[in-house]
């Protein structure tokens, strides 16, 4: 993945906010893994409950989602 495909779906994420647009289901995916990435940037080790219990109030990803954004900064090493 490109940094221009990663900042474009930051933007798609932001953009969106919780609207459900079928077609960018991947986007919104990368997009909420870059979000969350900004956040915990620099932050060293985070218990998940932690996080889950405050990803989506504070960095607008859903708990349900997750996993699924952990994976995508887990392949991207990142994470």
């Amino acid at each position: 993945m490109t940094k221009e495909i990663a900042e474009f779906a930051h933007d798609l994420h932001s953009g969106l906010s919780n609207y459900s647009v079928a077609e960018f289901d991947d986007l919104h995916t990368v997009g909420m893994a870059a979000t969350l990435a900004i956040h915990i940037r620099g932050l060293g080790e985070i218990e998940y409950e932690v996080l889950r219990r405050v990803s989506d109030h504070f960095m607008s990803v859903p708990s349900y989602a997750l996993e699924k954004v952990l994976s995508v900064l887990e392949d991207v090493g990142f994470v």
